[in-house]
C-alpha cells in the first residue's frame, strides 16, 4: 500500500496514512504515534468528515518538516 502524507494545518503535525493506519508525527515527538481507529483524521480522510484540516503534502517535503524539528 501507498503511504500518504498530509500536515494539519491547525497544529503542524505531519500525519500519514500507512497500512490502514493514521500515524502521527508531532513536533514535540520523536517518532511517528499510531491513532486510534475512527480519530477525526481517518474520517476526514476516508469519508471526508472531520475538522476538515489536512493538506495533502509529499512524502519528501513531510521529511523536510520532521527533519526541520530535529
Amino acid at each position: 500500500m501507498k503511504i500518504r502524507y498530509f500536515q494539519d494545518d491547525d497544529t503542524g503535525a505531519v500525519v500519514r496514512l500507512k497500512n490502514h493506519n493514521i500515524e502521527i508525527y508531532r513536533a514535540n515527538e520523536e517518532r511517528w504515534e499510531i491513532l486510534p481507529p475512527d480519530n477525526s483524521y481517518m474520517r476526514e480522510i476516508f469519508i471526508g468528515q472531520g475538522n476538515n484540516c489536512l493538506t495533502s503534502i509529499s512524502k519528501e517535503i513531510a521529511e523536510r518538516i520532521i527533519n526541520a524539528r530535529l
